[in-house]
């Protein structure tokens, strides 16, 4: 995905990515993706914590 800028920012399985109204997204990889997009007039967004591990 890329930010306002063009720049790639890597992101991950697992990663959200949250976009401001009107924002540019390109999004991409050089291998392929399978994402879930929601839209919406506004959304309540967990606060990120430590991720678990196995």
């Amino acid at each position: 995905m890329a930010g306002a800028d063009g720049h790639r920012v890597p992101v991950s399985a697992g990663d959200g990515v949250r976009w401001e109204p009107g924002e540019e997204h390109p999004s991409g990889t050089d291998t392929g993706l399978t994402a879930l997009a929601v839209e919406g007039p506004s959304l309540l967004l967990a606060t990120p914590g430590p991720r678990a591990t196995s």
